[in-house]
């Protein structure tokens, strides 16, 4: 089978001023999280975008720099709730796929990727205390030919101790960077220990494989890049009863490397990993033709969240029971609490965002405690989902 190298153009220069950007209309999609390198005005705290054009100017308008090119990516795909996060200057970034995993004196004879690392792990430090995002996205992180650097359980586990100090879901996604997409990369990833092992918290995140050429209005050249960022702005903004497996990628022209057979592509998914493919058309020459074809998380086998389009409706239903508990705290309103909680799920249902539920809720009026026991039946799966929320002072 043949290989295909890619080699995109070098991005330089400054994008262009769009006098047409839309409102963010902040709250009508999830708060998606975009992590990366950038020379960002504040390098310390997270940047809520609130004007696309204010946001761009915050990161130097320079089209080079991945964040600013993900703000844009997330932006074009249809997300209006954007935190922005720059955890690693410009002088750390390497563009050039071939030169990542060598050494440099200037990063303190390590590779670009381990630096990376180490800079997403203070990251992920300082943003774990924050209840603001429900979508993270390490952009230019990579679970493939990176040297074996384990991007993937720092992840999990910073979408896990997100939820343990603010009891805020969050789901994660992560792509993949490669020069070559061949046979020898699927065995490598479908062997890959760091994605097999990354335990009960894989079930809050997502592996993406392959790249698309992109094509955004703002640049005047197009670009290779991870399908991660586009994927966790479809999760921040597709409607809770429509998956995001199958849709096509509206800003990506073409896919980088060569089309995955049926054989490649049940093996890639029966290991948790998310290929896109084109579709019939993209086969026949057709451009913007290119799809997720499948929604694993990386949970444990059997796992009831093994679709991320599971963990979408969850954290959702988590999230707004802890809103809605959140309003009862130090009241003496128990039925009150249950009647909005039931009314919540009556709503969720007229809606048509799931099929069926039960409900089971226990209060405790001396620590101010309630345990609201959830079995949902999706839209989207003939199996149920179980989970319990815990709320109250401490939770």
């Amino acid at each position: 089978m043949t290989s295909i190298l890619l080699s995109p153009p070098k991005i330089e220069g400054n994008i262009k001023y769009r006098p047409f950007y839309q409102p963010m209309e902040l709250g009508t999609t999830a708060p998606l999280l975009l992590i990366g390198h950038a020379d960002a005005q504040d390098m310390e705290t997270p940047y809520r975008v609130t004007d696309m054009q204010g946001a761009i100017n915050w990161l130097g308008a320079n089209q080079a720099q991945p964040l600013i090119r993900a703000l844009l990516e997330a932006y074009n795909t249809g997300a209006r709730d954007i935190y922005l996060y720059a955890a690693a200057p410009m002088s750390e970034y390497i563009s050039d796929l071939s030169d990542r995993n060598t050494v440099k004196a200037e990063f303190g004879n390590k590779t670009f990727y381990e630096l990376y690392h180490e800079r997403l792990a203070t990251a992920y430090d300082v943003l774990s205390g924050y209840d603001s995002f429900e979508v993270a996205v390490p952009v230019e992180a990579s679970f493939c030919s990176n040297a074996d650097i384990d991007f993937v359980k720092p992840l999990a586990d910073f979408c896990n101790l997100i939820f343990s100090k603010t009891s805020t879901s969050v789901m994660g996604v992560i792509g993949s960077r490669a020069l070559v997409y061949n046979q020898a990369l699927y065995d490598e990833v479908i062997n890959d220990a760091n994605i097999a092992g990354v335990g009960e918290n894989g079930k809050l995140i997502m592996a993406v494989m392959g790249e698309g050429i992109l094509v955004q209005p703002q640049f005047s050249q197009s670009y290779a890049s991870s399908y991660a960022t586009q994927v966790g702005a479809l999760l921040a903004s597709r409607p809770l009863d429509r998956s995001i497996f199958g849709l096509r990628f509206k800003i990506v022209s073409g896919m980088a490397g060569f089309d995955l057979s049926d054989a490649q592509i049940e093996t890639l998914t029966n290991a948790k990993i998310n290929p896109v493919t084109r579709t019939q058309r993209g086969k026949r020459g057709f451009s913007f033709q290119t799809r997720l074809i499948s929604d694993n998380t990386l949970a444990l086998d059997g796992s009831d969240y093994w679709s991320i389009n599971q963990m979408r409706l969850v954290n959702y239903c988590v999230n707004q029971i802890k809103t809605i508990a959140n309003s009862y705290i130090g009241t003496n309103a128990a039925e009150s609490f249950k009647q909005t909680i039931y009314d919540f799920m009556r709503g969720m249902l007229s809606s048509g965002i799931i099929n069926d539920y039960r409900l089971g809720i226990q209060t405790d009026s001396r620590s101010g405690t309630m345990t609201v026991d959830v079995n949902l039946q999706p839209v989207f799966s003939i199996r149920s989902i179980y989970f319990t929320v815990e709320t109250g002072p401490g939770s």
